[in-house]
């Protein structure tokens, strides 16, 4: 590449406009018909020396060139230049770029980043896993560094088909997650927690309460209704079609299974659903109308109800809990497991059965019972049949009643024997027994 056609790559400050807060990289290049051509950065840190280090590497992968092959590129250099080349073509949103460069970003801090592509094997990878979860003492959630390392295969494979790289992805097992000890809420404890919302700022969260503990919707589709998802005739309905998500500032997405979700709900809840303000939002957030009410404050809602009703384990329910609730719940009152997918928008049966895992209290105490129950009533069925069971023996157990007769009948049967031994015996060579042998017969 020539000189004039380099990429150069500098530090810039944070810039007042913007409220920025971190340092960033500005790279730019004259292109051949003379125009300048700019690309910029986030570093996400305040560190020079850390800046600088990204700095180099970034500039060392926007000059690779189309010969990168050749000069052995790093999995970060790869995963830059795809982003590049996707951008330029204009073929990504501004949230998939971002997300991507979050991908980019945290590669370049893992020991990959040294590594030629040459002499990268799946050990390297592995570690590297281990590096993108733990994340320098800050461990990150394993749905997301699954999905960094997805992003990775996209960029290789990518880079494969342009003969940028000279083999295909290693193969390498699937960050699962881990087991959850999260657990369903008691149905004893959804009741406590929505007679606590009553009272809880005048009623304020009540609403919202409800709504999560009887429809089963996730946090995000709740707090983000508006009026036209609400039909308030004689028979109240209610749809999710967006769902609220509060990562970084916030934003609008699809529900997870990309499909709105209608259900009937009773006329209590419909009374309890308050007016929407100008933006059509039921739950506005106070600071900002046109946003929704944060998820933080949800959370934080159901931390001091679970307090106030001095639930055991805290630490194993979440706002995901009034989710499995319900789930466990209709199943346990005999609801059809398609119907009730229907109102969760579960399209997956084993991610809906795993919600009813760690069921607790009344759940098991509901199973036990059931089963006491059972037997109860086929002891009683059994008592039925035996009407030979003498009056004085009511009160005492079948298997002892049975056994009691058992022992009288041995008894009587040992006495006829000891009876027939006392007899005298019949004369030699046969003939009539005795007359006394034979009236004793």
């Amino acid at each position: 590449m020539k000189e004039q056609f380099r990429w150069k790559v500098y530090i810039s400050k944070p810039r007042e406009r913007t409220r920025e807060r971190v340092l960033s990289l500005r790279a730019k290049r004259r292109t051949s018909s003379g125009k300048w051509e700019e690309l910029r950065l986030s570093t996400e840190t305040t560190d020079r020396t850390e800046a600088e280090r990204l700095r180099a590497i970034w500039e060392s992968d926007l000059n690779a060139g189309p010969q990168s092959s050749l000069k052995d590129p790093t999995l970060p250099g790869i995963i830059r230049r795809w982003i590049d080349k996707e951008a330029l073509s204009k073929q990504l949103s501004p949230n998939t770029i971002k997300n991507r460069e979050a991908v980019y970003k945290a590669f370049s801090k893992t020991s990959l980043a040294e590594i030629p592509i040459s002499k990268l094997t799946e050990s390297h990878l592995l570690d590297g896993q281990g590096e993108i979860l733990r994340n320098d003492g800050k461990p990150r959630k394993r749905n997301t560094a699954r999905s960094y390392f997805q992003q990775a295969q996209a960029a290789w494979t990518w880079a494969h088909r342009r003969k940028l790289v000279n083999r295909a992805w290693p193969k390498l097992d699937k960050i699962t997650n881990a087991k959850t000890e999260k657990r369903p809420y008691t149905d004893e404890e959804v009741y406590k927690i929505l007679e606590w919302s009553k009272t809880y700022l005048n009623g304020r969260w009540e609403a919202v309460l409800t709504l999560l503990a009887d429809t089963g919707a996730r946090v995000g589709a709740v707090i983000g209704l508006r009026e036209r998802d609400i039909k308030r005739d004689p028979n109240p309905a209610i749809t999710y079609r967006k769902q609220w998500i509060g990562k970084d500032n916030g934003a609008w997405c699809d529900l997870k299974n990309k499909e709105p979700r209608s259900m009937p709900i009773t006329p209590e809840i419909a009374k309890l659903l308050p007016k929407p303000n100008l933006h059509g939002l039921l739950f506005p957030n106070c600071r900002s109308p046109k946003r929704p009410v944060a998820i933080e404050s949800v959370r934080d809602v159901l931390k001091r109800a679970i307090k106030a009703i001095g639930v055991l384990d805290p630490e194993n329910l979440d706002t995901h809990s009034l989710r499995r609730a319900w789930v466990t719940t209709a199943y346990r009152a005999g609801v059809p497991t398609n119907t009730a997918r229907r109102v969760t928008g579960h399209k997956d049966i084993k991610v809906y059965h795993a919600y009813q895992q760690n069921a607790r209290c009344d759940e098991l105490g509901e199973a036990v019972k059931a089963v006491s129950d059972r037997r109860k009533q086929a002891g009683e069925q059994a008592k039925a049949c035996l009407p030979h069971v003498s009056p004085k023996l009511e009160g005492e157990s079948l298997f002892y009643a049975d056994q009691t007769a058992a022992h009288d009948l041995t008894l009587k049967s040992a006495s006829i024997t000891s009876s027939l031994s006392a007899l005298p015996s019949s004369p030699a060579g046969g003939g009539a027994p005795a007359p006394a042998a034979a009236a004793a017969a």
